[in-house]
């Protein structure tokens, strides 16, 4: 985590974007992003997005997304 960016004392919020039985249980990506994005500056916390293979689609978005705010 520190290659990363993690200097070990911020709180980290753990996102598992995916779903295991279906995308009907799934918040929208932009959700994601909009919690995450609370959290980062509200809370000062760092996140870290985890996921099957299957979820890579999205976690990626979910990435982006933030990376261009």
């Amino acid at each position: 985590m520190a290659t990363h960016g993690w200097d070990g004392l911020r709180p980290l919020l753990v996102v598992a974007p995916g779903a295991a039985y279906g995308t009907a249980k799934r918040w929208l990506p932009a959700h994601f992003v909009r919690l995450i994005e609370t959290a980062v500056r509200d809370r000062g916390m760092q996140c870290v997005l985890v996921g099957s293979g299957a979820d890579g689609e999205t976690t990626r978005w979910i990435a982006g997304a933030i990376d261009q705010q």
